[in-house]
This record gives C-alpha cells, sequence and structure tokens, in this order.
C-alpha cells in the first residue's frame, strides 16, 4: 500500500517538540515525524543539535539522508573519504549503517534528518526560492529553517515559521519562497512501497479551489440567491489571502476556537474568522454576506463604498463583481486593518483604502454603499451619497439584541425604498449610534413584522404609517411617493 495521506497540509513546528538528549550527551534530536509512528517505523525526520564531535549512530537497513541548516559545519568521515558539510551544501545520502564520524567545524550545528528503511525510498533536495517543485512523489513535505511561504498551484498558501515542517503538499507543482535568503529549505519526496503507478495511487484529493467553489455554491444558494456572478465572485477571490496566516481563530459566540490545522481549504466553510479577537473584529459570516450582496447587486461598473471593510476580503468580492470598470472606495476605522486591507488590496486598481469613519469622511456620490458595522440609523451623509438607483445595505441594530439588514433604494432625489431582509448583529458603526433611536428601533422590532417595511421618509413628520422613527427619518409601511 501507499503511505496514508495525513491531514491535508499538516504544519509541525519544531520549537513545540520536546528535544531528546542524547545517551553521550553530545546533542539533542526532535522527532518531526515518523511513519508508521512506533519503533517500526520506516519513514522519519528529525532535527538533531550537534554540541560536541563523536560518531554517528549505525543504522542498519536504513538510506539516510543529512543536511546541515544552522551552524559553520560539519566534516563527515565515510568509508569514500572526508566531506565537509556546510548549511550552502546539497543533502548528502549515505548507508544509516556506516555511523560515520562527525567533526564540528566551528561550534554547534543543526541538522536535518530524513531515515527510510523496509523498502522504503525517497530524497531529500535543497529548494530554490521561487522556483517550482514538481516531482511527483505519492507523499511529499518541505521544510524550511527560515520563515517562507509555500504556494502551490492548485491555490494553497501557507506561511511558515522557521524551523517547520510542512507534510501533505499533494501533487500539484509548488514552490518556496524565502523571506530569510541566508536559511536553507528542503523538498522531501517519499514512496513507501515503491509504487510508481498513477493507476495504484489514491484518488485525487480535492484541491483548496474545490472546495473554495463548492463552497461558493452553498453560500450563495443557501441564501436564497441564484446570482451566477456572486457564485463567480466568491470563487475566485480566495479567502486565505485576506484573514491571515493559520491557524486561524474560530468565533463561537462566547469567544474563539483555534483551528485544528492551517489548511486553507478550512476557511471554506459559513463561519466567522477572527480578524482582531481583542476587539471582537472578525471576518463575518460568509452566508449573512452573500444575502447582502445579492441584495445590494453591485453591478459591473458601479462605484461602491464599502464601510467597516476590515482587512479586505468581502472588499475584494465587491471589486471582481464592480469589474475594473467600476470602482470600490473601502473605509476602515481600525487603522492596523486598513494597513492590513491596503497591503491585501493592492493588486486591485480599482480599489482605495482609506483609513477613516464613514461618518467623518466626506463619501463620493456612487451607486452601492455596503456597511458592516451596526447603526441605529442611516446618517444623512450616507443617503445623500447614493446616486438615483442606488443602493444602501447596512445592519440597522439597537444596542442590544438582533437587528435588521436593511436595504434603502434611492428611487428619486428626495424618495427612498426600504425593505428590511433579514435579521443580523454586527459590531457598532462608531459615530452611528443614538440610545433614544435604539430604543425605538428595539420596541419596533419586538412588536412588528419586518415585512411590513416598504420606504424611508426623511425630514417629514411620521404618520400612521411609521414603522420606526429617528430625529429626521422614519421608516414607513407605505410605499414611496414621487415628489
Amino acid at each position: 500500500m501507499n503511505m496514508p495521506q495525513p491531514t491535508p497540509l499538516t504544519q509541525i513546528d519544531s520549537a513545540a517538540v520536546a528535544p531528546q538528549a542524547w545517551r553521550n550527551g553530545g546533542g539533542r534530536t526532535r522527532e518531526l515525524l515518523a511513519w508508521p509512528a512506533g519503533p517500526d517505523w520506516r519513514l522519519r525526520l528529525s532535527l538533531a543539535d550537534i554540541d560536541a564531535d563523536g560518531p554517528f549512530s549505525a543504522f542498519a537497513g536504513v538510506q539516510r539522508w543529512f543536511a546541515v541548516i544552522e551552524g559553520a559545519g560539519v566534516v563527515l568521515g565515510l568509508a569514500a573519504g572526508t566531506q565537509c558539510l556546510t548549511p550552502q551544501s546539497e543533502p548528502m545520502c549515505f548507508d544509516g549503517a556506516e555511523a560515520p564520524g562527525c567533526r564540528l567545524v566551528n561550534g554547534p550545528t543543526r541538522d536535518l534528518n530524513l531515515m527510510l528503511r523496509g523498502g522504503a525510498r525517497g530524497r531529500l533536495q535543497r529548494a530554490a526560492s521561487g522556483a517550482p517543485w514538481s516531482e511527483a512523489w505519492p507523499w511529499r513535505a518541505c521544510f524550511s529553517a527560515g520563515a517562507a511561504r509555500w504556494q502551490s498551484d492548485d491555490g494553497r498558501a501557507v506561511e511558515l515559521p522557521a524551523n517547520t515542517l510542512l507534510c501533505d503538499l499533494g501533487p500539484a507543482p509548488c514552490r518556496l519562497v524565502a523571506h530569510d535568503t541566508q536559511a536553507p529549505m528542503f523538498w522531501i519526496g517519499a514512496d513507501i512501497d515503491g509504487v510508481t503507478n498513477a493507476l495504484n495511487r489514491p484518488a485525487r484529493m480535492p484541491t483548496t479551489q474545490d472546495h473554495r467553489k463548492f463552497y461558493a455554491e452553498f453560500i450563495v444558494r443557501s441564501s436564497g440567491s441564484t446570482d451566477d456572478r456572486l457564485i463567480a465572485a466568491f470563487a475566485e477571490v480566495p479567502r486565505e489571502d485576506y484573514v491571515g496566516a493559520g491557524p486561524w481563530q474560530v468565533f463561537v459566540g462566547s469567544g474563539y476556537l483555534p483551528s485544528i490545522g492551517v489548511d486553507p481549504a478550512f476557511l471554506y466553510q459559513d463561519i466567522l474568522i477572527g480578524l482582531a479577537t481583542d476587539r471582537k473584529i472578525n471576518n463575518g459570516q460568509p452566508s449573512l454576506h452573500a444575502r447582502c450582496l445579492a441584495a445590494a447587486a453591485p453591478a459591473r461598473g458601479e462605484s461602491v463604498v464599502h464601510v467597516g471593510a476590515g482587512t479586505g476580503y468581502y472588499t475584494a468580492v465587491l471589486a471582481t463583481l464592480v469589474g475594473p470598470e467600476g470602482r470600490v472606495t473601502a473605509l476602515e476605522i481600525e487603522s492596523d486593518l486598513a494597513a492590513r486591507a491596503a497591503r491585501n488590496l493592492a493588486h486591485f486598481s480599482n480599489v482605495t483604502v482609506q483609513a477613516a469613519s464613514a461618518n467623518e469622511a466626506s463619501l463620493p456620490h456612487c451607486d452601492v454603499i455596503y456597511v458592516n458595522a451596526g447603526a441605529t440609523h442611516p446618517p444623512a451623509a450616507w443617503l445623500d451619497a447614493l446616486n438615483v438607483g442606488g443602493r444602501l445595505v447596512f445592519p440597522l441594530t439597537p444596542n442590544e439584541g438582533f437587528g435588521v439588514m436593511l436595504k434603502v433604494t434611492r428611487t428619486a432625489a428626495n424618495t427612498y425604498a426600504a425593505s428590511a431582509f433579514t435579521r443580523a448583529s454586527f459590531i457598532p458603526c462608531i459615530g452611528a449610534r443614538d440610545d433614544a433611536t435604539s430604543a425605538s428601533l428595539a420596541a419596533a422590532l419586538e412588536r412588528q413584522s419586518l415585512k411590513e417595511v416598504r420606504s424611508l421618509r426623511r425630514n417629514t413628520t411620521p404618520d400612521s404609517t411609521a414603522w420606526c422613527a429617528g430625529a429626521d427619518w422614519w421608516l414607513s409601511s407605505a410605499e414611496t411617493e414621487a415628489k
């Protein structure tokens, strides 16, 4: 049989592995991986810290690969002669039964070891930064001595801390991009039973792109929409590029639960991912955003203002929907998140990110305003910024409990249609909160149906059709009347 595939993209941080001291006191070993586990392993990967000169242990029947990753290097005394290895050297393969003598060149070293036995075969080779690796091994992994980014042609990508092993890379070509150009990186390929016929290998595992495509269909269709453009936009934008490297913090209402791995496929669920957990700021629930974007219906070539952009994921979906002919202005009041959003969205020529409040900045005239923070009322500046035909979609929320997603459409210069289409809860929108209006809204939500909302009125006295009233605006159960 072939070597079983571990959970996709298993990441092993050597710092989390306890070192085992050698009996002779000359060093320590961290076992990163052994398959199968226990004394009958056939593949073993480990890090060794060598502190003193001395012979290696003998491993009869073992093919051994050895690479220096830190320190000045070692001189190995083999039957074929001495060999000096440094962090710049290619890995060396030798018979584990030889137990060569080892002399340190100038102080301690750290070394990477791959050992294979029982008919297993494999290879340890240096990785050049940015160069693709496409060797066809049934099991593939990589190790980076310094911080690096692993990325695959199947769409997956992971940021790796120093001295990290990443397993189950899958069959697609991939590459390592070094953040520390002095630290070596390695590819590891193994075949436990020598099976090379592709027909005998396991069926293709779903790629991140496969997961993203399913997720896009699921969140859009489960929200009640069949908009193929919206599905395509969610299928195109990689969520992993906007929520940071894993493991991720998943919001569970009362707090956060860490993800069990770093495979980007994990992100393609209908879950909230923490962006700034100390402030309870999350990358929101995908199905809710799909429903809101279906209501806002950004068309190609339109201009959009995105309020509460976070780190830019839903901004990227908006930018994809309006296309290069359109324009997206993203506002994020939290400066650190705005900076991340600016970096994440830099490849979109049609996006501008501002670290600013939507209640203080001057909003451009636009076709869509999409707000991702709860307001007790629609600020006048938002309504004024809408072009005729423009749509404002925002969370109308009281101070406590759930509110509603409200869609306001400017049907003429002074008339606005409105509809409340789903319950929702968001973090507060700073500058768009009012205690008196919150109380009026909470009462309306308690006693009236969302289906009754038909229009929004401005600067007039509420009448018997009023659903909820604020200082200079009110929602009515009557249809709009052109003026």
